[in-house]
């Protein structure tokens, strides 16, 4: 039994296509967010203080700057949101690089359609008016192909 419809990894690629004009925006979201959660665990005193030649020689005294520094770096919302930004960062740049591959035509393509959001018939008409004549048919087979070729830069597809 065959699968009727697009294949999962152009439905997946058209999605990160659409998102990428909103990416840098929220990365600096999510920075602000990340920011607000450290300024959160800070302690709200500015003096540390370490007890020198007290207790014995095994005892290790840890000042408050210490102990703020350890609860950020173990704090689940941080480790969360530091991994968010640099999965966003990374979805980022590779959508740019692959971006930057792409023939004049294809880009023209992307833009219309991803960042313009333009319906196909519009995306259709403007390539014509930019010189690159289709009939309905070829155009479909060509944003199927750039589809493609995006999701197999991405890892998406072998």
């Amino acid at each position: 039994m065959t699968r009727k419809g697009r294949p999962s990894y152009s439905k997946r690629t058209e999605k990160l296509l659409r998102e990428y004009k909103y990416m840098e925006q929220d990365i600096k979201n999510l920075q602000l967010r990340l920011d607000q959660q450290v300024e959160a665990l800070l302690p709200k005193t500015s003096t540390s203080c370490v007890k020198i030649g007290q207790g014995s020689t095994r005892t290790v005294h840890v000042s408050h700057t210490e102990r703020s520094g350890i609860a950020i770096a173990e704090d689940p919302q941080v480790q969360y949101l530091k991994n968010q930004i640099n999965d966003l960062i990374v979805m980022y740049e590779n959508i740019k690089d692959v971006r930057n591959m792409l023939d004049e035509d294809e880009l023209q393509y992307v833009i219309l359609r991803y960042d313009k959001e333009k319906s196909h018939n519009e995306t259709q008409a403007a390539l014509q008016i930019d010189g690159i004549c289709m009939s309905e048919r070829n155009y479909y087979r060509f944003r199927q192909n750039v589809i493609y070729k995006i999701a197999r830069y991405l890892g998406y597809c072998g």
